[in-house]
């Protein structure tokens, strides 16, 4: 359970530092693969891109309204409760 804790805060420290390497890491992958003449090193580049999007949309990352449609700032909201009310 110690473990658990040290392993969560660690990533809630380090968690943004980490998914900028790997993102970035994967820009130059994409770019490497890219400028080679094969189609067989594309194909896993975008296997490993597939897996981060699943990964973040499990994460619910970005946060999506349900159906879509645009973020209401916070005083407009409360605006539209107060005459609602």
């Amino acid at each position: 359970m110690n473990l658990l804790k040290e392993v969560i805060a660690y990533f809630s420290m380090h968690g943004p530092a980490l998914a900028a390497i790997v993102l970035g890491l994967l820009a130059v992958a994409e770019m490497i693969v890219r400028l080679t003449p094969t189609t067989k090193d594309d194909t896993a580049v975008e296997r490993i891109g597939k897996l981060i999007r699943k990964l973040l949309d499990m994460m619910k990352v970005p946060n999506m309204k349900s159906g879509g449609g645009a973020h209401v700032k916070l005083e407009e909201k409360e605006k539209s409760k107060s005459e609602n009310a």
